[in-house]
């Protein structure tokens, strides 16, 4: 179906930003040529504009994120934006100085400085999977809302760009135990993730071993 996404996670050898993004494009390049039947070294990687990645001609679309050596690919035949994030000890100032304030009233009502950690990174990868999908990057602004005082948004929008749909996960754990739907609660979230599309009632999740 049209409105499908498929997200393949996994996990390279190296941390190295750039063996990373290299694992992360050959597997583009072998899954794309794969579904569609062809030559994986006759396709053609381009960028928009705004530097958003895509395969020339051949009618899907992908985006890709990574952070350490932990890779997330997504793919559809409609536009898509994903990014995962390591849960780590972040600046929270960002919060209070670029998000919306429905998302810093979420924020604040973190039961523990876990918690909050796991909602700043909610927050942050719904923001780069939104503007990732219009292929806009930070420059499109952080000052969207994307959560509110009763949780996460599905939908979101902003002054800039149309609204779209967001799925968000926790990973868990050295296997990525996922945690469907997503919850706040503190405890071992190890990465975040988020998708945005037109529609995201169908997210297929593959975590490749």
């Amino acid at each position: 179906m049209k409105n499908d996404i498929t997200v393949y996670l996994f996990q390279t050898v190296s941390h190295s930003p750039k063996e990373v993004s290299q694992a992360a494009y050959c597997f583009v390049r072998q899954h794309i040529a794969e579904v569609t039947g062809s030559d994986p070294e006759r396709l053609v990687f381009g960028r928009t504009g705004q530097g958003k990645p895509y395969i020339e001609k051949e009618g899907i679309c992908f985006n890709l994120s990574h952070s350490g050596n932990t890779v997330a690919i997504a793919f559809s035949e409609c536009e898509i934006g994903v990014d995962i994030e390591e849960v780590r000890p972040a600046n929270l100032r960002i919060a209070e100085r670029y998000f919306a304030e429905s998302d810093r009233r979420y924020l604040a009502l973190a039961a523990d400085e876990q918690d909050k950690l796991n909602r700043f990174f909610a927050l942050w990868t719904a923001k780069e999977a939104y503007l990732k999908r219009y292929g806009a990057g930070l420059s499109g602004g952080l000052d969207f809302s994307v959560a509110d005082e009763n949780g996460l948004l599905t939908r979101v929008a902003s002054e800039r760009f149309p609204p779209a749909g967001i799925f968000y996960r926790c990973l868990c754990g050295e296997d990525f135990g996922l945690h469907a739907p997503f919850h706040t609660a503190s405890g071992s979230v190890r990465y975040i993730l988020s998708v945005c599309a037109d529609r995201t009632e169908n997210v297929f999740l593959n975590m490749i071993i």
